[in-house]
């Protein structure tokens, strides 16, 4: 099974963090920022429209989590292997330090549906007050 997670910077939607089958990770760059981008996520993977995959990926991706005993923790605490980096990101690529941020499709969901009901809510009580005035 194939898993993925979006990838963001600075709210930009840079590309896509993909698991296959086998546990092998790639990254490929989204189109949009590709055409607008003057750098990549990271000097070891430029920008390129051809997926990059292999070590590089790995140890780039694994060095936005905590290391050693705090990331032992974690992965204890979160029910997954230290060594799954992948995982690891699903649950707190959102919390990143830095300027990168991984989500899952469906949180991005639940993200836009909140600020939806938000939105309305906000809309409401305006034209609320306005219309008492």
């Amino acid at each position: 099974m194939t898993r993925v997670l979006d990838v963001y910077w600075n709210a930009d939607l840079t590309g896509k963090l993909v698991q296959d089958a086998y546990g092998v990770l790639s990254f490929i760059y989204d189109s949009d920022f590709l055409q607008r981008a003057a750098t990549g996520i990271s000097i070891s993977l430029p920008l390129r429209e051809a997926p990059h995959e292999g070590d590089e990926v790995r140890a780039f991706f694994s060095g936005l989590l905590p290391e050693e005993t705090v990331r032992t923790r974690l992965a204890a605490v979160l029910g997954v292997s230290e060594k799954n980096t992948f995982l690891l990101l699903r649950e707190v690529g959102g919390e990143c330090a830095g300027a990168l941020a991984l989500y899952a499709l469906y949180h991005i969901m639940s993200i836009v549906i909140d600020i939806k009901k938000l939105f309305c809510q906000h809309c409401a009580q305006f034209f609320a007050v306005k219309l008492d005035i």
